[in-house]
């Protein structure tokens, strides 16, 4: 039965994300987040309500998916209020069930309160979730830590 949930759930995130991509620029978005997808208000909406879900599954997959995909959602529409999200990722922080859930939950709290410390060129550019969050944490790194020599 949890697996059946786990897969339903996991199937709506990746539905979601599929029509938020499939969204074109004629509906009063700008360009420059076409490679981050385009999407309406109630599309965002669904995105959210979905991303929520998956952020609360017992699946750590499912979780470390969705985080990305929040991400990607913050990057792409940092003006956006995503309280809702922001407020769940930063529980899993310090209550992710796994250290690499609490890992990546603490880089996503991270660029929920500043997305603009991250180059949205250079994450547009990598391939699967790993390489996004490793591309996050050396931009991070480079940016917040200070050096004395």
């Amino acid at each position: 039965m949890k697996t059946r949930i786990t897969v339903l759930i996991t199937m709506m995130i990746l539905t979601a994300g599929a029509r938020i991509t499939a969204q074109n620029a004629d509906e009063g978005l700008t360009a420059d987040r076409m490679k981050l997808g385009t999407a309406t208000e109630q599309k965002l909406d669904l995105a959210v309500q979905n991303y929520m879900m998956g952020l609360k599954s017992d699946n750590d997959g499912l979780v470390e998916s969705s985080l990305y995909y929040a991400v990607r959602l913050r990057i792409a529409y940092p003006e956006k209020d995503l309280e809702a999200l922001e407020t769940t990722i930063d529980g899993l922080v310090t209550g992710g069930k796994t250290p690499s859930i609490r890992y990546l939950a603490y880089l996503a709290s991270t660029l929920y309160a500043s997305p603009s410390l991250v180059n949205r060129e250079d994450l547009e550019q990598t391939s699967d979730i790993t390489s996004f969050f490793a591309s996050v944490s050396e931009q991070l790194q480079s940016r917040l830590i200070v050096r004395t020599n």
